[in-house]
């Protein structure tokens, strides 16, 4: 049995997400019009290239986040940078397939600090589960 990577646990409330953690570069999008299912169409990149912690949260964190959204699976963080809307759309490239996730809640997870952004989000699109 291998052992998991100390970077993929999720800090303490407080803490700061170890700098390992960032592993994948993902782009926030500016959503656009909303489709007739509810969710938006991203018009043009807000930021390109970030790197991000992603982390899909477990069926007892999914239960904690359910006052902000039901839909809620991915635990995005990103180094803190202004500007980022919950109306915003995150977007990455796994094994040749894009996954889009639509941002329920941001969060300053640096008791507001400004060092980092968590961003609570749902998988959007044809690889949503």
């Amino acid at each position: 049995m291998s052992l998991r990577r100390l970077s993929s646990i999720p800090p303490p409330a407080g803490a700061l997400t170890p700098s390992g953690a960032y592993n994948r570069q993902i782009s926030l999008l500016q959503a656009g019009a909303k489709q007739g299912d509810g969710t938006t169409l991203p018009t043009s990149p807000f930021v390109v290239g970030v790197w991000a912690a992603i982390r899909a949260l477990t069926a007892q964190e999914s239960d904690k986040q359910q006052q902000i959204e039901q839909k809620v699976s991915h635990l995005v963080t990103i180094p803190f940078m202004q500007g980022v809307t919950q109306d915003m759309l995150v977007s990455y490239e796994m094994d040749g397939q894009v996954r889009t996730f639509q941002i329920a809640a941001i969060e300053d997870g640096s008791d507001e600090r400004q060092f980092e952004l968590r961003m609570l989000c749902a998988e959007i699109g044809q690889s949503a589960q």
